[in-house]
């Protein structure tokens, strides 16, 4: 076997074992966007809107200190309940970071 020969199963030895490598990572890590919304003007009340990309996968809202899940869903709007300033966040493993922010809503 010539060197050429020889280098060329060598680096597609090297390939192969590279890609057996990078298959066995770790579960994804779910993403989270969080925040502070100021709706203490005229009386607001704090929203959270969050959005993934995938539907099989849960999503994770929290406005207030109060965290709960959804599964099955690619949108998911939330009406807090809670007025003044309020810290949020939303979490998945395909979370949308556009598509995730604190709103304000006046129900009256």
């Amino acid at each position: 076997m010539g060197v050429k020969q020889w280098a060329s199963r060598v680096g597609a030895g090297v390939a192969v074992a590279g890609l057996l490598a990078v298959s066995g990572a770790a579960p994804a890590q779910a993403l989270s966007e969080t925040g502070r919304k100021d709706c203490s003007a005229g009386g607001g009340y704090v929203g959270l809107q969050v959005e993934q990309q995938r539907y099989t996968d849960t999503m994770y809202y929290n406005v207030g200190g109060k965290t709960t899940k959804k599964p099955g869903l690619y949108k998911y709007g939330w009406d807090s309940g809670l007025r003044m300033t309020q810290t949020w966040t939303g979490s998945s493993t395909s979370l949308l970071l556009s598509g995730t922010y604190g709103y304000c809503y006046y129900p009256y």
